[in-house]
């Protein structure tokens, strides 16, 4: 058996995961327990190793590690366009039988994975547009301390403390330690934000 696992706080990771037993809910029982954080079973799919194995492939662009992945839009859709497949038999008995309170429920639990699924598309969009204004804030930072450094080491040289040269081997020097610190803070802010 396949199965879709969402972890409960952000960045609301997705497991794709696959279990011998044909009883994923005594799988989802033991990686709940040991996990620190809350955990969703959101789809469970008969399937095959190698069938979890093209679904990694299929999502490899969301993959963070192992089985998880970001829950992007084409997965969220993907899951969205299962669960209703999976469904589909209870809409058609409920609307053979006239039976519309099962057929309510079925809309209403669509309605709430709708809502579910903008409510992460929308914090996904304030994450990005948080690291991007994190990012611009740090490299314009950085760009005045390039100034301000080569604005020092410039009055230096006026004054006669030091060469020429030295002026432009520690500007040169400078910059290089700021563009290692600028590539560190940015890999770091990206890890932050999984952009």
């Amino acid at each position: 058996m396949i199965y879709f696992i969402q972890a409960q706080v952000f960045p609301f990771l997705i497991k794709i995961g696959f279990t011998e037993s044909a009883n994923v809910l005594k799988r989802f029982g033991s990686l709940k327990s040991s996990s620190a954080i809350e955990l969703f079973l959101l789809l469970e799919l008969p399937g095959t190793r190698h069938d979890e194995e093209n679904f990694h492939k299929q999502f490899f662009a969301e993959k963070v590690k192992g089985e998880w992945f970001r829950p992007s839009n084409k997965i969220l859709e993907f899951l969205l366009e299962k669960i209703e497949e999976k469904n589909r038999p209870f809409l058609r008995r409920a609307d053979e039988k006239h039976n519309f309170s099962e057929l309510n429920s079925l809309i209403n639990e669509k309605s709430e994975l709708n809502k579910f699924i903008n409510k992460l598309t929308k914090k996904k969009k304030e994450s990005e547009k948080s690291y991007l204004n994190k990012l611009n804030k740090l490299v314009s930072e950085i760009n005045n301390l390039r100034k301000e450094n080569k604005q020092l080491w410039r009055e230096k040289f006026l004054k006669g403390d030091i060469t020429l040269k030295e002026c432009l081997v520690r500007t040169k020097e400078y910059s290089m330690n700021i563009d290692k610190f600028s590539n560190h803070c940015q890999l770091t802010l990206g890890r932050m934000y999984n952009v």
